[in-house]
């Protein structure tokens, strides 16, 4: 739905009488959005997995035992709106019914990488916020191990159901930010120091219901 407010506003106004009159619920006026919205990662580098006291500048020998990697920890800023290209969800900010994140395709391309990419869990934070360990990040998606020089063309992570109701919260902003983390482990028998890269993208499919009646009542 997307008209002038002072339409939308007079028509939330003949609907809630009409309610009144028992003739409608305010519910009939929901709008469902359902969208989708793909965010790529920056570029896991094994030039940045050396753990420390360690020198990684020399030849790769066959590791005689697992080490493991400096954790991998990326972020990215979202704008839902500007991610959607849905301006209107912008009049609901705070709003919406609910929110339900319904699945999350996963992709692992250009993979050159000489170790697995290990299990990889996604969390979601308000913006600004760039670590998996502050208190206001919430875990929102698992993505299994991926075995060294492995292409994912599309996949599904698995859902954290356990926190829908705080991730419907957070979103509620329309701006967050995805931070994926990770402790990769070079295994015995493959090369350390490992080198090569890989570009982890995810589609987040969402469902955003919301009342008109709701946000002009709250304006």
């Amino acid at each position: 739905m997307n008209m002038p407010k002072f339409k939308l506003a007079a028509l939330c106004s003949a609907t809630l009488l009409l309610a009144a009159c028992g003739y409608f619920s305010k519910d009939d006026l929901d709008v469902t959005y359902t969208e989708d919205f793909t965010l790529t990662l920056p570029t896991i580098d094994s030039a940045k997995l050396c753990p420390s006291g360690q020198d990684c500048s020399g030849q790769s020998v066959t590791a005689d035992m697992d080490r493991e990697l400096t954790p991998i920890e990326l972020d990215v800023e979202v704008d839902i709106i500007e991610k959607t290209g849905r301006s209107e969800l912008a009049d609901y900010t705070g709003k919406f019914k609910s929110i339900n994140i319904s699945k999350i395709e996963y992709s692992i391309k250009d993979n050159t990488l000489t170790v697995d990419l290990p299990q990889t869990d996604v969390y979601l934070a308000p913006a600004g916020v760039k670590s998996s360990d502050d208190a206001s990040a919430i875990l929102m998606a698992t993505i299994p191990e991926t075995p060294a020089k492995t292409t994912v063309d599309s996949k599904l992570a698995t859902l954290n159901v356990e926190s829908e109701a705080q991730l419907s919260d957070l979103i509620q902003s329309l701006q967050v930010s995805a931070i994926a983390q990770a402790q990769p482990v070079v295994k015995t028998g493959q090369p350390f120091p490992p080198s090569g890269k890989a570009t982890l993208s995810m589609t987040i499919y969402v469902t955003f219901v919301a009342n008109p009646a709701d946000a002009l009542i709250q304006n």
